[in-house]
C-alpha cells in the first residue's frame, strides 16, 4: 500500500548516500510500486540527483524545496546546476516558501524565480508547498498570499497546475 517514500539526505558538501548502489533497492521498489519519490537535499548534491534520476526513470520524483538554491535576480544564472536537470521528465519541484523567500533574501522577485522554473519545467513538473508545518513566522494565510502573488504571472492553466493540479496528479490517493 505504499505511495511514496521521502528520502532525507542533506550533506552541505554535495556527498551523502543518495546516489550510493545501497540505496537502489529502495529506488527499486519504488519503481515496482509506481511509488513517488521525494528527495530533500541540498544545491551541492544536484548532481547526486541527476544520477539517480537518469538511472531511476520511471520514477516520479519531486524535489523539495528546490533543493534550497541560490535564486536571486537572475534566476537560471544563479542556479545552473537546478536549471540543467529540466531535462530529466520525471523530475518535479517543490517551490516551497523557503524558496520564495529566499529569492527575496537575495535581491530577487519571487514571481520572477517562478516564470523562470516553470519555463524550464513546465507548469505541470512545478508545484507550490507552503511548508506550513515549519513556517512558523507568519500565519497560513500569508503564505497563501506569497504562493497567489508569486504565481499570478503565469497563465491560468499554468496556475491552476502549479497551485494545486500537479500536486494532486502525484499524490492522486489525496
Amino acid at each position: 500500500g505504499m505511495g511514496g517514500v521521502r528520502l532525507f539526505a542533506l550533506s552541505r558538501d554535495g556527498s551523502s548516500w543518495l546516489d550510493d548502489p545501497a540505496t537502489f533497492p529502495i529506488w527499486e521498489r519504488a519503481a515496482r510500486l509506481g511509488a513517488h519519490v521525494i528527495v530533500t537535499i541540498l544545491y551541492p548534491q544536484l548532481e547526486q540527483l541527476r544520477r539517480v534520476l537518469t538511472r531511476f526513470p520511471e520514477i516520479a520524483v519531486s524535489l523539495d524545496h528546490c533543493a534550497f538554491p541560490p535564486l536571486g535576480r537572475d534566476p537560471r544564472s544563479d542556479a545552473p546546476a537546478l536549471f540543467s536537470l529540466a531535462d530529466r521528465p520525471n523530475l518535479h519541484l517543490k517551490v516551497s516558501t523557503n524558496v520564495l523567500d529566499g529569492v527575496r533574501a537575495l535581491g530577487g522577485e519571487p514571481a520572477s524565480a517562478v516564470e523562470a522554473l516553470v519555463a524550464a519545467f513546465g507548469a505541470e513538473r512545478v508545484m507550490w508547498g507552503s511548508d506550513f508545518c515549519q513556517t512558523h513566522d507568519r500565519p497560513y494565510a500569508e503564505l497563501v498570499a506569497l504562493a497567489r502573488e508569486s504565481f499570478a504571472g503565469l497563465s491560468e492553466r499554468d496556475r491552476e497546475l502549479c497551485l494545486a493540479a500537479t500536486a494532486r496528479w502525484l499524490w492522486a490517493a489525496l
